[in-house]
């Protein structure tokens, strides 16, 4: 469920070897279809019905999967994804930072929150990586990784 979020959210959709483009993690046919982050967030092989085959234990390797994910790397940079549409928007970044709260956190951000990016653009000089990092650390919050 959590790459389905990420990829809906980022709308950029993960391609699965073998499998129709747009088929979402949870619609996949079984546990051969290649997809690391999926290993690493504890997909079940599937040798049993029972639910204790699945670890739901947070883990070292699932941090440094959403640290270093080429696949989250990936939907960041997409040209047709979402982050993509908001670098373009161009503008000054208010708008645009209550836009990325609503839509990754489902919720408008706090003034101080609002202060902290504002005060972040203001710093950046590539401001195409500073939306990509901005999205990036509220996709990594606990905010996000457990309400969606």
């Amino acid at each position: 469920m959590l790459l389905d979020a990420v990829s809906q959210t980022l709308a950029s959709p993960t391609p699965f070897p073998g499998i129709p483009a747009g088929t979402r993690a949870i619609d996949l046919p079984d546990e051969n279809v290649a997809a690391h982050f999926l290993d690493v967030f504890g997909r079940p092989a599937r040798l049993t019905a029972c639910e204790c085959e699945r670890t739901d234990a947070p883990a070292l390797t699932q941090a440094l999967e959403l640290v270093n994910s080429a696949e989250i790397q990936r939907k960041l940079t997409d040209p047709q994804g979402y982050v993509q549409r908001v670098i373009d928007a161009g503008g000054e970044p208010e708008s645009r930072i209550r836009e990325v709260f609503v839509r990754v956190l489902g919720r408008t951000p706090r003034p101080e929150e609002t202060r902290a990016a504002a005060e972040f653009f203001a710093r950046e000089t590539d401001r195409a990586e500073a939306w990509r990092s901005f999205v990036w650390a509220l996709l990594a919050t606990n905010e996000f990784l457990f309400n969606y």
